[in-house]
């Protein structure tokens, strides 16, 4: 499971009048967690029809999704999209400007200008839709020429590369036994020349799969590679190096990685009822809550399963770990499942299960069920 994550909300126009009369506008929500999202829009007394496409899953976890809004006749006053992520309270609206830009310069006498930034496609939206290219980020130079010049911003910069190396996973280490370590680098300052490699210090082959480079609303690049390897030579403490090198590089920027050494400590698992009060309220919707406590290190796996079947990721919530108040180190955290009622007063069985090295069999469970006789 993953957190609760809060959308970002992108307004986007047309990159140019074109020769349509018709104005089109649209909303990216990008980043959040869990699904759903509502799009609503307001365009005033302007006749207008709005589409939503379906929201697609990066390999983060986050989901993203488009809506886009054509007003089919006249020149609106005042358009709006309004974004409701319900699981984090997120409400925001956001007022899109629908006007042309003045087709003549307010001065004369200028300097050569900059070179326009060329109008990003918008990345990543879900098939088999995708919003038409017209759609696409606002031109900074269309603004009223004064303000031009402070805007502008110096094109990416090779210098803000950043480069990170993320383990894998407790649940692919000892339950799908299939890990992988991933490669992050990002504010790419452009996708020419861009190689990562992997190498291990003991030698032998490894067989990255670099991803699609995405494109960023700041006009950087996120390069992303994982390589499969195996759990036998993580537990053994082989060290792994993802190497990036870019054509504005003056040298490639190196991370590794090895299994953490130190103490290890297994977690005490609760598996925790709907409390009382929820039970006597009128929700169709209980909670259940697994409390995972006293681990160490924080790499953990947490999973919901409903009869033997284990749940998508997308039906329950799982905290970032926090350090415990103990003085030991350790850390916890909460994982929340949301049952329908009518299947925790069937008696249905749920289970929560952690995965985590210092367990030893890598993993626990614990149980849970409406006890017969019970209101």
């Amino acid at each position: 499971g993953s957190s609760v994550t809060v959308p970002t909300v992108f307004p986007l126009v047309a990159c140019s009048g074109g020769t349509s009369s018709s104005v089109v506008v649209a909303c990216l929500v990008d980043g959040y967690f869990p699904e759903p999202v509502k799009v609503t829009w307001d365009s005033g007394t302007s006749p207008a029809v709005t589409r939503t496409f379906p929201a697609s899953r990066r390999p983060s976890g986050t989901y993203t999704l488009g809506s886009q809004l054509r007003v089919t006749s006249g020149q609106p006053d005042s358009l709006q999209c309004t974004v409701e992520h319900p699981p984090s309270g997120f409400k925001k609206t956001t007022g899109l400007q629908s006007r042309p830009a003045p087709s003549q310069p307010p001065f004369r006498r200028l300097p050569p200008p900059a070179p326009p930034p060329r109008c990003p496609a918008l990345a990543d939206l879900p098939a088999p839709s995708p919003l038409p290219r017209s759609l696409q980020a606002p031109r900074p130079h269309r603004r009223p020429l004064p303000r031009l010049r402070r805007r502008l911003r110096a094109p990416p910069d090779a210098s803000n590369i950043q480069v990170f190396i993320l383990p894998p996973t407790p649940s692919e280490l000892y339950v799908s036994q299939n890990p992988k370590l991933r490669c992050l680098a990002t504010s790419l300052p452009s996708d020419e020349g861009v190689v990562v490699s992997w190498t291990r210090k003991r030698g032998g082959t490894l067989r990255p799969q670099l991803h699609p480079l995405r494109a960023q609303f700041n006009g950087t690049f996120t390069a992303t590679s994982e390589v499969p390897i195996s759990t036998h030579d993580w537990e053994g403490g082989e060290t792994f190096t993802c190497t990036i090198n870019h054509a504005e590089l003056p040298s490639p920027i190196s991370r590794s990685i090895s299994k953490k050494p130190g103490k290890r400590l297994a977690p005490s698992v609760y598996l925790l009822a709907p409390p009382s009060e929820e039970l006597s309220g009128n929700r169709d919707t209980l909670s259940l809550t697994c409390l995972v406590r006293g681990f160490y290190p924080e790499d953990i796996s947490v999973e919901w399963q409903k009869n033997q079947e284990t749940l998508d990721a997308s039906t329950y919530d799982t905290v970032q770990p926090l350090k415990e108040k103990t003085g030991d180190a350790s850390y916890f955290l909460y994982s929340r499942l949301v049952v329908k009622r009518e299947e925790w007063n069937r008696g249905t069985t749920f289970v929560c299960m952690v995965v985590h090295e210092a367990l030893p069999m890598k993993f626990i469970q614990r149980s849970i069920s409406k006890s017969p006789g019970k209101k």
